[in-house]
């Protein structure tokens, strides 16, 4: 992986969590009901936790203590970056954030823009390097409290449908972040046993090469020998198909 560009996405990525929590706080604000109060600021305690995880990122970052995990790393920036104009175009626009459905409405849009593959790669490959803790770990959770919050307070059905695709897009986005993984693994120095040829994964075991690429390459195996181990260990039977 290269060490190019990952700081300006890491910035990137944390701008749309500040814009975020600072909308959820806000919204705590204004809010009129003690119910509706404690969820906005639930989800903004939320964003806070994920801008912990951007700001340690960073720090790395800055020292080049960081690989960058995209190929294609300028369009993964360009998009990055107009999604942070996305969002505060949405947050520039004239909301009564007092008005409950008007405010869950603008979060669902913020939320839907920030499911960007991006995030979730980025929570999967680099999470080692601030202690093994990610946002992916709760990010289903941060988005159930949504759903939660319109059960209980907004019986409105096409809100419901909203909060469904929420969690489809939140699905998808982490599906692709394993193939995404499981593709630069493979890509990547694969450290094998220079005696037993046994492979050690991403958090330190060792294992058969079969097993290895059986889960990362999706490949099935059949046992066979070569030519040279024919003639080694069954020598009558190479001569047979020599002839």
């Amino acid at each position: 992986m290269r060490r190019v560009h990952v700081k300006a996405i890491i910035e990137l990525c944390l701008s749309a969590e500040i814009l975020a929590e600072k909308l959820y706080r806000t919204a705590s604000e204004k809010a009129g009901i003690p119910g509706h109060k404690a969820f906005w600021l639930e989800v903004s305690l939320d964003e806070q936790r994920h801008r912990t995880y951007w700001e340690r990122l960073l720090v790395l970052a800055e020292k080049g203590a960081l690989s960058n995990p995209f190929s294609d790393h300028a369009k993964t920036e360009r998009e990055l970056r107009e999604m942070n104009r996305t969002i505060e175009r949405m947050l520039a626009e004239e909301i009564d954030l007092r008005d409950p459905s008007k405010a869950i409405l603008l979060a669902f849009r913020l939320e839907s823009s920030m499911l960007n593959p991006a995030f979730p790669i980025l929570f999967r490959l680099l999470r080692k390097e601030v202690g093994d803790i990610s946002p992916e770990d709760d990010y289903g959770d941060h988005i159930r409290r949504f759903s939660k919050f319109v059960d209980d307070y907004l019986e409105k059905p096409e809100l419901k449908i909203i909060t469904g695709l929420l969690s489809q897009l939140w699905d998808h986005s982490t599906e692709l972040a394993t193939q995404f993984s499981e593709i630069t693994t493979l890509r990547g120095m694969i450290p094998i046993c220079a005696n037993c040829k046994n492979i050690r994964d991403d958090k330190g075991y060792w294992n058969k090469i079969e097993y290895y690429l059986s889960k990362y390459a999706n490949a099935d195996f059949t046992h066979s020998l070569c030519p040279d181990c024919i003639e080694k260990l069954y020598p009558e039977i190479a001569k047979k198909m020599a002839k």
